[in-house]
């Protein structure tokens, strides 16, 4: 792994520059020369930092892994280890906080798909370690599928074809709260189906069958 280069402050102001690019005027537009003048910093500066394009899109994925991985120790140690599905409650409030404060998912995962897709190996450990830890929770289909929602809502937001935002200023759209509600383990003697009803109820037309099809659907 590669030392890293210049003082943390330009490199993370040159990184959300990058981020605000891409979110703006789209991955295609995302050139050092670009991201240099939105940054306010010479060209000669960013190379210092970034000597090609392939180490600042790495840096991208790098720092919203360590935002994720924080934001998830955060909530770990508010929930607690005794907490019920603790992992996944973890994940839901950490994507949780990183929308609130940050907006959609970020945008430097548009341009490191777009450009050089094994530059996302660094998500994929983390998405791997949580899936483990995800298997120790108590319920751990239920976790399973709350982790799919918010995956699903996140994956929705990053290409812009969310249906569901919420007003503005309103915060979190209601489907997040709902994922957060579901993310605890239901009483013993509820059907399996109801535990994770919520998420699919609000959006879906009542129907006989729906409940036995969206149980069928996850199995």
């Amino acid at each position: 792994m590669g030392k890293t280069r210049g003082r943390p402050s330009s490199r993370s102001r040159i990184v959300t520059a990058a981020e605000d690019l891409v979110r703006c005027e789209g991955a295609a537009r995302l050139s050092l020369d670009a991201v240099a003048e939105r940054a306010e910093i010479s060209k000669g500066g960013l190379l210092y930092n970034f000597p090609t394009k392939c180490e600042l899109l790495r840096a991208m994925i790098g720092e919203y892994v360590q935002r994720m991985t924080q934001e998830c120790a955060d909530a770990r140690a508010r929930i607690g280890e005794a907490g019920p599905n603790a992992h996944a409650r973890a994940h839901v409030a950490a994507s949780d906080a990183i929308c609130q404060k940050e907006g959609p998912p970020p945008a430097g995962l548009l341009a490191v798909i777009a450009e050089q897709p094994e530059l996302l190996d660094p998500l994929r450990d983390y998405y791997r370690g949580l899936f483990e830890k995800i298997a120790g929770d108590r319920d751990p289909d239920l976790s399973l599928i709350a982790f799919l929602a918010v995956e699903g809502m996140c994956s929705l937001e990053l290409f812009d074809t969310y249906p569901l935002r919420p007003s503005s200023g309103s915060g979190s759209p209601p489907c997040w709260r709902r994922c957060w509600r579901a993310r605890r383990s239901p009483p013993r003697d509820t059907p399996a189906s109801a535990s994770f009803q919520p998420l699919l109820a609000p959006r879906l037309p009542r129907r006989r069958n729906s409940t036995r099809i969206a149980s069928a659907g996850c199995r």
